[in-house]
């Protein structure tokens, strides 16, 4: 069973500067806010194959 990508809700510090710096880029940010909610690992056909991780990444990568 493959491991799922269970990132950190909270920003961290070197994040929390970056944040900071982004003032037209606030769509970034709203990503990484809620990163949680939009990539919870609900998805029964990736973790099927295994693909739950990589799922997961491509979508904030797109």
């Amino acid at each position: 069973m493959p491991t799922l990508w269970k990132p950190p809700v909270e920003l961290s510090s070197r994040e929390q500067k970056i944040v900071k710096r982004c003032a037209k880029r606030r769509v970034f940010v709203f990503l990484r806010e809620l990163r949680h909610r939009l990539f919870d690992g609900d998805n029964p056909k990736a973790r099927k194959l295994g693909l739950a991780v990589v799922d997961q990444q491509l979508r904030l990568a797109a």
